[in-house]
């Protein structure tokens, strides 16, 4: 099997059919196959990807859950079910709007043995409307290189765009991982090898009121990006020494104590507090204390930078 597509889905009842004509409109002439992972839908999600594999039996591969485990265990499992040498991810309320996607990733993959990943430009859909994201970045023959000294500056990797080489996950970090988020999915390509973002348009990114990221308050994915950072720096041997994930560590975490207490709509005694208390009770908090006292007027400046002394 040459790629496998990887697809979570939850509650994508509006959505999934644009994900699959995305999947299905692939113009490709090695093996591949479409695994679909549906974490116990409430909606009628289930029911089209039933009637979807009932039509490509062969191109489909459906688990269906019978109880909700979980968006980290769903794209665990979802990944043990792909048996391609390289996996495409794209979940459920995304979708590709290039028929030669898997064509033009894998033969870069195929070219180049030491590139673990690739990424892609992408669109970004607000209920109607569409709009091309744009991408400041030195492309050389259309692609710039990534490895683990400039991703996320600036963040232009998204999951929805994202070939990654089978052999570059490795089985045992998958389990250590905490949440394997995309993010810990390209630490751990790029641990073996370096990328690629490709100066193409090749999908689109849809926010929408269910999304499970796009439409967080503040607060909620600055808590959510300092668990996932340190999460990364705590599993992943080739990160621990580099200074600049600490730094973005370190920035999300004083942004979860700035929004906690400023940004609007924040309700105490909730599941932002129990977030935010898995920050206050810490060793991140306790370094943060003996700074500031260390150096209190210096601090207020600090603080509102997002950086620690």
């Amino acid at each position: 099997m040459k790629v496998s597509i990887c697809c979570v889905t939850y509650n994508h009842e509006k959505y999934i059919t644009e994900t699959l004509k995305g999947f299905l409109m692939q113009s490709f002439d090695e093996e591949w196959e479409i695994v679909i992972c549906d974490d116990a839908s409430a909606d009628g999600t289930g029911h089209i990807l039933e009637e979807y594999k009932k039509k490509y039996p062969d191109r489909i591969n459906l688990i269906r859950n019978t109880v909700n485990i979980g968006a980290n265990a769903n794209i665990i499992q979802a990944i043990s079910f792909c048996k391609g040498e390289y996996i495409a991810f794209c979940e459920g309320d995304d979708y590709w709007t290039d028929p030669l996607k898997l064509k033009k990733q894998a033969a870069i993959l195929d070219a180049e043995p030491n590139c673990s990943i690739l990424w892609t430009n992408y669109q970004v859909r607000k209920d109607d409307v569409i709009e091309k994201e744009r991408f400041n970045v030195p492309f050389e023959n259309n692609l710039y290189k990534i490895d683990l000294n400039n991703i996320f500056e600036p963040y232009i990797s998204l999951t929805l765009t994202t070939m990654v080489r089978s052999s570059a996950l490795d089985p045992n970090m998958i389990k250590i991982v905490k949440s394997l988020t995309d993010n810990a999915i390209y630490v751990m390509a790029l641990s073996s090898g370096y990328g690629y973002h490709m100066n193409e348009y090749m999908g689109v990114y849809r926010y929408h009121p269910g999304g499970a990221h796009s439409l967080q308050s503040k607060f909620k994915k600055s808590i959510s990006n300092y668990l996932h950072y340190k999460d990364i720096i705590r599993v992943f041997p080739s990160v621990k020494k580099l200074e600049r994930f600490k730094k973005m560590k370190e920035g999300e975490f004083i942004n979860t104590y700035l929004y906690f207490f400023t940004e609007k709509g924040i309700r105490f005694f909730n599941s932002d507090t129990k977030a935010f208390l898995k920050v206050f009770f810490s060793v991140d908090t306790l370094r943060l204390a003996l700074r500031i006292l260390k150096k209190p007027f210096k601090s207020l400046n600090v603080l509102r930078k997002g950086k620690f002394l």
